[in-house]
């Protein structure tokens, strides 16, 4: 597969795991309303994927176990804040994951 057709599948991955979380709360909240219960809040989903390289997705989607997955974005998350370059964020990334001899 050549790396434009793994770079569209990855941006269309992400891009229907947004609209299915979406979807996902607002089926939760026309639920709750049908029976009566008070509206959820909607939750706050800060977009972490926009401006995340096509190595550090690949690296958190590695992850089979979705606890996993969302643990390491919260981390790369907190790092971006933080003011972690993503180079440094990467560099880390491929040495936990076992591929020095990427780098």
């Amino acid at each position: 597969m050549s790396r434009l057709a793994f770079d569209i599948v990855v941006e269309t991955n992400s891009y229907l795991r947004e609209r299915n979380e979406l979807l996902t709360d607002v089926s939760v909240r026309l639920r709750r309303k049908e029976a009566g219960m008070p509206e959820s809040h909607v939750r706050d989903r800060s977009p972490v994927h926009d401006d995340m390289p096509p190595e550090v997705l690949r690296y958190v989607q590695a992850f089979e176990s979705e606890a996993m997955r969302n643990a390491l974005e919260d981390d790369v998350s907190r790092a971006r804040r933080q003011g972690t370059p993503w180079s440094e964020i990467i560099e880390i990334m491929s040495h936990s994951m076992g591929d020095e001899d990427d780098l």
